[in-house]
């Protein structure tokens, strides 16, 4: 199948990943899959991935733009307790925990979790290692809650494997979320 550049608009076959006349990167769209040029889709809004990121990019959940989370063995939970998730949290009453801290989010749908934005601000203010916006809580449209870096200065980690920015990740129960330097667990 073949596509037009999006930057020199001559036609190039779907699966390559830069273009053979110009040597432009090429970017996709992991939500609509639309081939664009720039930072975000001109349809949906969503950050663009490079063809060849979108190419190893491994995603068995429900939601193609969700990455599972990296341990199928099970984590310890809030009550030391080992779960083995089976799939993501599907639930409303999804919370991160953190023991050392104190601290509980309670996931919002588009929650942003940072020092200067969003619900948890409160919580957060004292935590210097957070970004102002760091991540955010999605509840995807098959219902699994994800967590999203926003492009973070010290990261978001899942399981202890930082995760990508901008590329929503599952949340399983039990699963250890770290942000910044904060660990917390999921527990609903």
């Amino acid at each position: 199948m073949m596509i037009d550049c999006p930057k020199c608009k001559v036609e190039i076959e779907q699966d390559s990943c830069y273009c053979d006349q110009c040597g432009q990167e090429l970017k996709i769209c992991p939500q609509c899959t639309t081939f664009g040029k720039g930072n975000r889709c001109t349809k949906c809004g969503t950050v663009l991935i490079s063809v060849k990121q979108k190419a190893v990019e491994v995603t068995p959940v429900p939601s193609p733009a969700v990455s599972p989370a990296p341990s199928p063995k099970g984590e310890v939970n809030v009550e030391g307790t080992i779960r083995r998730p089976s799939e993501p949290v599907k639930t409303t009453g999804l919370t991160l925990v953190s023991k050392s801290s104190g601290i509980r989010l309670a996931a919002q749908h588009g929650a942003i979790i940072g020092r200067k934005n969003g619900p948890y601000t409160s919580l957060l203010a004292s935590q210097g290692y957070i970004s102002g916006t760091h991540a955010r809580f999605d509840l995807n449209p098959q219902g699994f809650w994800t967590i999203t870096d926003l492009g973070s200065t010290n990261g978001t980690f899942v399981n202890n494997q930082k995760i990508d920015p901008n590329v929503p990740q599952a949340l399983y129960m039990g699963t250890k979320v770290t942000i910044a330097d904060l660990e917390f667990f999921v527990d609903a």
